[in-house]
């Protein structure tokens, strides 16, 4: 009967070990399509979340002190996906930016001096940061058939907002918003609304 003290039988299972971790270790950033975290801390919360594949990337950072709760859920179940909740007595900031490629075929073209179809793929982004005290902050990111996303803050502190186009339809835009403040920002571009 083979004994657990046996130096040939532990040396294998020593190997099988390593196999194992070595598997679990791969399957997660190669096969994960959904992450999932909640944080509650009295202490401080610091969260870095970033991805991309062909159709365009996003990446966030939140950082919270004081008494906090984070609940993140990021995913790729055929585009990039991020949901970001931030609620916390303390200061929280906050830094986020996507990206993404704009297909254009399938619309008229507006512009009577082109003669050619648009069918140029152009890029957006979107993005937001800021500091807020004693409130929460909320948003979604959704990176496929082009770019949406919905940005949700209150507290006092002060926000930087900004998202742009580029392309044969190109716009900008951008702000600032301090004090005690409720703002919510939606944008969503490649489709009609």
């Amino acid at each position: 009967m083979p004994s657990w003290h046996n130096p040939l039988l532990f040396k294998w299972r020593g190997r099988w070990a390593l196999i194992a971790v070595a598997c679990l270790l791969l399957a997660g950033p190669l096969c994960a399509d959904l992450i999932a975290t909640t944080i509650s801390t009295d202490g401080s919360v610091m969260l870095k979340t970033s991805a991309s594949d062909e159709n365009g990337s996003f990446t966030s950072r939140i950082l919270s002190r004081d008494e906090s709760q984070v609940t993140r859920t990021a995913g790729d179940d055929n585009g990039l996906y991020e949901d970001l909740a931030v609620r916390g007595s303390g200061q929280t900031l906050f830094s986020e930016y996507a990206d993404a490629l704009l297909s254009t075929r399938g619309i008229k073209t507006i512009c009577a001096f082109l003669d050619t179809p648009d069918t140029h793929e152009g890029n957006a982004a979107a993005y937001s940061s800021g500091i807020v005290q004693g409130g929460g902050y909320a948003s979604s990111r959704t990176i496929s058939q082009g770019l949406s996303g919905r940005t949700a803050a209150n507290g006092t502190g002060l926000i930087f907002l900004g998202s742009e186009s580029q392309g044969n339809r190109s716009f900008k835009t951008g702000g600032f918003i301090s004090g005690n403040l409720s703002v919510e920002d939606m944008m969503t571009y490649g489709v009609k609304i």
